[in-house]
């Protein structure tokens, strides 16, 4: 696919589904919280941010330096209002450090902040949304930055912790700042475009055409032979170049504003990095990258959901053969959503709260069990993977590692269900297989 880019100036099958229900919402939070002896770090299972932030880095017109500027963004039900007078007031902090390789805090900024509403419902509202930003300079390297928002009222915090790479923009040569997912709108006040990021990352699918804005900086020469290559990846148990095309750059002068367009036509649900390459079309030299990692869903779908019909298949330890195929076999796939979504329903444990809490731990549960039990197949599909989604985080772990005189194993204790399974590595490339099914009267630890 080639064309040019816009430029532009801005101002569980043998299990009964109710019975697996009952026995999550008693067991699991338990069990996610234990982190006793022989517990393995391995299980400290990394939730989503119950917030959004990015940070993206542009060169600064007046000093060359690279301007960086945070976003955060926090649904209003995560915060606590207090009444005064015919208001709701909600008073936060946002408190962000910037940690070197070395250990050493080299930045951190400040901000608070007040909101104020006359709507109760506002304030427990989860799609409602309260936005800050704040800019900043850094030298060029590579950081940690820390990222915590405070409720000053509950002294609740949310936390998030990410690495960034501060490019030397005034280095000479040919450069990409940040690529940015975003919103585009037309002020008829001032007549400009106006953009500004969509920080969840998410991608609803046939309902807008996603737009990425970045800028090219080019500080030796003027370049006309100059093309952007984009490379899509799915990120699944294995990566996959799913698609991968050119676009021709027309450049400005020194920076070059870009507004394009993200080709969808072959992206499903699911989880993708898109990574941009500014090179040579004689020398295929290439120059810079700049990457971004994005989500797409259909409409309706829950967030967590990347792939409906992959989530679908997973759906084997918790419901029988004759739903699934029902779901898998829909006319279409807004049919196929609607039954999946039924499916969930029918098993709510809090049906008069937005939230599905056997949905969420379910689908956390084939998340983990796809990052860290993959291996010939991906992970849910695994032995290993399979116990973890049915049961969760063992109580203990006993390792045995490769020996001269023993296959590497795992012995997994769930003290509740008064089982311990055992899992060996037969092939030696990390492929742990169950030595017996969980029925086996042999698994009782008493």
């Amino acid at each position: 696919m080639n064309g040019s880019v816009s430029v532009f100036q801005v101002t569980v099958r043998p299990i009964c589904a109710l019975w697996i229900c009952a026995m999550w919402l008693s067991v699991a939070p338990g069990l996610l919280a234990q982190q006793g002896s022989g517990f393995d770090n391995r299980f400290a299972t990394i939730r989503a941010p119950e917030f959004n932030a990015d940070i993206i880095a542009f060169k600064d017109d007046s000093t060359g330096a690279t301007r960086l500027t945070l976003y955060t963004r926090i649904s209003y039900n995560k915060l606590s209002f207090v009444k005064r007078d015919s208001a709701f007031y909600c008073f936060y902090e946002i408190n962000a450090t910037f940690v070197d390789k070395n250990g050493r805090l080299t930045h951190e900024e400040h901000l608070m902040d007040t909101i104020c509403t006359t709507d109760y419902q506002r304030t427990i509202a989860k799609d409602i949304f309260h936005s800050n930003s704040f800019t900043f300079t850094l030298s060029p390297n590579t950081y940690t930055a820390h990222i915590k928002i405070i409720d000053l009222e509950s002294r609740r915090e949310y936390k998030d912790t990410r690495t960034i790479t501060v490019k030397n923009f005034m280095r000479q040569g040919i450069h990409l700042s940040t690529v940015m997912l975003v919103f585009t709108r037309f002020d008829s006040l001032t007549g400009k475009l106006e953009y500004y990021p969509n920080l969840s990352a998410a991608i609803i699918q046939g309902k807008t055409e996603p737009q990425l804005y970045y800028e090219v900086y080019v500080t030796d020469r003027a370049i006309d032979s100059l093309y952007l290559n984009y490379n899509i990846v799915s990120k699944s148990y294995k990566d996959e170049v799913v698609d991968e095309y050119t676009r021709t750059f027309v450049s400005t002068g020194k920076k070059t504003r870009i507004l394009d367009t993200l080709s969808m036509h072959k992206l499903k649900s699911g989880n993708y990095l898109l990574t941009i390459s500014v090179f040579d079309k004689f020398t295929k030299q290439v120059y810079d990258k700049a990457t971004l990692f994005f989500f797409t869903r259909v409409s309706g779908q829950a967030m967590f959901i990347r792939n409906l019909d992959e989530a679908i298949d997973q759906l084997e330890y918790i419901a029988d053969s004759d739903e699934i195929a029902k779901i898998r076999n829909a006319k279409s796939q807004e049919e196929k959503l609607q039954l999946f979504n039924a499916f969930w329903a029918c098993v709510d444990p809090t049906p008069d709260t937005p939230e599905n809490e056997l949905m969420i731990e379910y689908y956390s549960r084939v998340e983990f069990a796809n990052q860290n039990f993959s291996s010939y197949f991906p992970g849910w599909k695994t032995d290993m993977g399979r116990v973890y989604i049915k049961y969760g985080p063992p109580d203990f772990i006993e390792r045995q590692p490769f020996s001269m005189d023993s296959q590497p194993y795992e012995i997994w204790e769930y003290y509740q269900h008064n089982i311990r399974l055992i899992f060996v590595d037969t092939s030696g490339f990390g492929h742990y297989r169950l030595v017996r099914p969980e029925w086996d009267a042999r698994n009782r630890i008493r």
